[in-house]
């Protein structure tokens, strides 16, 4: 994650647990804070990944941030378990995905991904 100079910020480590690919950092600009947390998940993870994701999502909160943004590659295509995850993850905790098309389709993905209304 490149962060431009003018905004202050800091790993925020407590939230990267294991087993996931994350990387959380607290912006702050003008006394407003946002934690940017950018994510990858290898498309052969076990499903139990979202209930990871949930528990990092969950001390996030906790914590007491409200401005979240989650980033990255989830590969989770819609008509598996893995999407169905990710569609009670993002619908759950009142999150907005905002992919309306694949972002690689291959042969052996040939999927298209729910677009999201905010």
């Amino acid at each position: 994650m490149y962060v431009p100079i003018h905004l202050v910020a800091s790993r925020k480590d407590q939230f990267e647990i294991d087993g996931i690919e994350l990387l959380c950092v607290e912006l702050v600009s003008n006394h407003t804070k946002i934690l940017m947390c950018v994510c990858y998940r290898p498309p052969d993870s076990p499903v139990r990944f979202w209930d990871d994701i949930q528990q990092t999502y969950d001390l996030i909160r906790q914590a007491g941030y409200d401005r979240i943004v989650i980033t990255g590659d989830l590969n989770a295509d819609p008509r598996t378990a893995n999407g169905k995850k990710l569609d009670h993850f993002v619908n759950s905790n009142s999150l907005a995905m905002y992919v309306n098309n694949p972002t690689r389709i291959t042969y052996w993905i040939n999927s298209s991904l729910q677009p999201r209304s905010s």
